[in-house]
């Protein structure tokens, strides 16, 4: 006899299959089931939770893994901002006003003898800037000056023209300077004026002359007018030799 393993039926020794379950026998002898087992009988029912606790299980659950994802969330915004920038939940820092910082009596003084210093060389500097452009105005100066002098070895000075019309012959007169700018003598100096009636139409000229003109110095010239009806005077010319 064969005892089928599934439901422990017996069976023939020559069948391969269980003729009650139609399980493969798998020796054609079998041990007889222990006491107490009754095979083919249904196994026992294992307890079966209720509908309502696996619900409310479920519903904390969730809500724990929720609040553990927010408070995660919370963490790592509040990580990720800036610690000097305020948020909405956190304070701004007070800033704390720096203490000055006491000085020495000796440093105070070391400084002020410094600036004392510094303010006496800055004077020295602009009095001497002034001095530097004084000297250099200066200096224009006499380089104009010295042009000038070249290019007018005699020089009339027109300030000095003075007419005078008597109204008779030999009572009029053109007085005036001349100045000699050169370094040397003048062996003699010829003055020109042309003489002018009240229509603008020169109607004569006078001459003056001199011997001997130094440098440096000023001839005051007086050339008589021989035209009664002279009216103005032109200096023409000034040579000298």
């Amino acid at each position: 006899m064969t005892f089928c393993g599934k439901c422990g039926a017996q069976n023939p020794g020559e069948n391969a299959f269980c003729g009650k379950c139609g399980k493969t026998l798998l020796s054609s002898v079998m041990p007889p089931p222990p006491s107490g087992i009754i095979y083919g009988a249904p196994a026992p029912a294992l307890p079966v939770e209720k509908k309502g606790s696996l619900l409310v299980n479920g519903c904390l659950t969730v809500f724990v893994l929720t609040f553990i994802i927010a408070m995660l969330g919370t963490y790592f915004d509040g990580a990720s901002q800036s610690p000097d920038v305020p948020t909405a939940t956190q304070a701004p820092r007070p800033t704390a006003k720096p203490q000055p910082t006491p000085i020495p009596s000796a440093t105070r003084r070391e400084r002020r003898r410094q600036r004392a210093a510094q303010l006496k060389v800055e004077r020295e500097q602009k009095q001497a800037q002034a001095v530097a452009k004084a000297a250099r105005e200066a200096a224009e100066k006499e380089r104009i000056e010295a042009e000038y002098r070249a290019a007018h070895p005699l020089e009339f000075i027109k300030d000095s023209l003075d007419f005078q019309a008597g109204g008779e012959s030999f009572t009029s007169y053109v007085a005036g300077s001349v100045r000699n700018n050169t370094d040397h003598t003048y062996s003699y100096v010829q003055i020109t004026i042309g003489l002018y009636d009240s229509a603008d139409n020169q109607v004569g000229s006078t001459i003056d002359n001199v011997n001997g003109l130094e440098p440096g110095k000023i001839w005051k010239f007086k050339a008589l007018v021989s035209e009664d009806n002279a009216a103005s005077c032109k200096i023409l010319d000034v040579t000298g030799s």
